[in-house]
């Protein structure tokens, strides 16, 4: 069973957002990420990305923050092969930056989304496989 992660509360006000670093590995390597909060308004680049949802009930393990955590097949897909093997990828994504089990987060980021993908230099679009 996954471990519940315990995310603070974004600030609206300033901004803030969550992107995870999408730690280096080989293709078959574990994938792990690290969840850090920033804002919209410090101007560091990220990568948003853009997928497939897929079936929300078909899940593989994560690492975030040193838990388990399940993400979609085609998440899972698309982090693998979007991870690089020797640097760290900032990424914001939508299932993972944003708290699913809190509305009132879900209704202020999705407010966000036009800055957070108007704040980047490059978006990633994946398909929904490899």
């Amino acid at each position: 069973m996954a471990a519940q992660i315990v995310r603070p509360k974004l600030n609206s006000e300033a901004k803030e957002i969550r992107v995870i670093e999408l730690q280096p590995g080989n293709y078959n390597g574990p994938i792990v990420v690290k969840s850090i909060t920033t804002s919209l308004l410090d101007s560091i680049p990220f990568e948003p990305l853009s997928y497939a949802w897929g079936d929300p009930n078909v899940t593989m393990p994560i690492e975030m923050d040193g838990s388990t955590y399940p993400v979609t097949v085609y998440l899972y897909s698309a982090l693998r092969n979007l991870r690089k093997p020797s640097e760290v990828r900032l990424m914001w994504v939508d299932s993972i930056s944003i708290n699913q089990r809190d509305d009132e987060e879900k209704s202020q980021q999705v407010n966000l989304m036009r800055d957070i993908y108007a704040s980047a230099n490059t978006c990633v679009v994946c398909s929904e496989t490899f």
